[in-house]
Formats: structure tokens, sequence, C-alpha cells
């Protein structure tokens, strides 16, 4: 039987570990100024429910003033169960929206057979995260990336691109009004799984990600693992 001290003593290290690094990426980028709105974009997945703890942390004890606001993008994919992420928003008291587009009919009708949804996903459901940005004066956007989808972008424009480049981990939208941050920029993915088993966030994603047509199910932790 594990010892519950050890398992609270490894996990408030492993939260001051995170905490740590997230705030010293934010500080180096300076991603977050006072007054600024920041818009939380949650996935569903592991990586984004870290975020927001961590970014709820730091609002407390910060010696700056800013304000965040959760925000889902809901794809009207099967499966996506609409209720998991209100229940825990308003269950820890966060500010919250979740916008409803059905741009998963788009990627169907658009993609040919074979071929993966994601890229097509990723721009439709980025437009969308932009627009309700500056709908509500968000003056950052933040997302869950960290440092291996960082790495896992270099290799794929090396491979497949023939480029040798990545995604910033600070970067100013096109029209100048709203920055796009990744807090979470410095960590490591494994760190966010291990600690997936907190209290404060839920253990399963709810993520449905289609690629090729293959479905991962909601909770289906096996997977889900690596959406992130």
């Amino acid at each position: 039987m594990t010892d519950p001290r050890k398992k609270t003593f490894t996990l408030n290290r492993l939260q001051k570990n995170l905490r740590r690094e997230t705030g010293r990426a934010i500080a180096d980028f300076n991603m977050i100024s006072d007054g600024d709105l920041v818009m939380v974009c949650l996935s569903g997945g592991k990586d984004s429910y870290v975020m927001l703890d961590i970014l709820l942390n730091m609002q407390k004890h910060a010696p700056i003033r800013f304000e965040l606001v959760a925000v889902n993008l809901d794809q009207k994919q099967p499966g996506f169960p609409e209720d998991v992420l209100p229940t825990y928003l308003e269950s820890i008291g966060v500010r919250y929206h979740v916008i409803e587009k059905d741009t998963y009919s788009v990627v169907l009708e658009k993609t040919e057979p074979g071929k993966t949804f994601c890229g097509l996903c990723s721009r439709l459901r980025r437009g969308n995260l932009y627009s309700y940005a500056e709908q509500i004066g968000a003056t950052k956007i933040a997302l869950g990336h960290h440092r291996n989808d960082i790495m896992e972008t270099l290799f794929l424009n090396m491979f497949f691109g023939g480029t040798l480049k990545t995604m910033p981990p600070k970067l100013l939208s096109d029209d100048k009004k709203t920055h796009r941050d990744s807090p979470s920029g410095l960590l490591q993915g494994r760190r966010n799984r291990q600690i997936r088993g907190a209290e404060r966030i839920p253990n399963h994603s709810v993520q449905p990600v289609w690629h090729t047509g293959k479905h991962a199910a909601p909770g289906n932790q096996e997977n889900a693992e690596s959406l992130g």
C-alpha cells in the first residue's frame, strides 16, 4: 500500500516544479502583463487542464492582476460529452464559455478519403478561437502546448516540410491585436500525465479526436493518452 504522505509529498513537489517552469516561461517571454484578459483554451485533454490549474494558482499569487476565461470549442464531433467541461469549470468557480461550431461536418466534406483531418480541423479551430478572443476583448490566448509539442513540430517541419521552424512560445496574431502564448512551453509532457491524478484535475480526456476516420472515444485512456 502506498504511503499517503509520500504521495502527497511527491504531488506537491511536482506541482511546485510545474508552476516554477511555467512562471519562468511567462517571465522570459513576457506572456502575461498587468490588466490582461487571458483566454485559456481547453481542449478537454490533460495538458490544457494542467495549464488552467497552474494559471489559476498564479493568479492568486502573482504581483500583477489579470483575468482568466476558459473557452472550449465544441466542434460537434460525435461522442463529445458536452456536460463534462461545464460541470468541472462550474465546480471550481471559473468563468467559461463553450463555442458551438459544426466544423466536423466541414472537415468531413472537404477532406479526401484516406487523408488526415488534422490540418483543416486545426485551421478551423484556430480561426474560431481567434474570432471569439477578439469578440470578448481578450489580449492573450493561452494554449496547452508543451516542450514535446514544440519538438515534434520542429521534426515534422524538417522531415515533411523541408523547413527548420517550430511553434514559438509567443506569437502575435496577424491583425496585431492578440498574442498566442504557450505558458507550458518549458514543461515535459510526461509531467502533465503524472499530475493528472491530482484531486483538482479530471483524470480523463473528453476529446473525441479524429485523424483518418479512427475515433478516440472520450474517456478511453489508451487512445487519448497522446492527444493532450
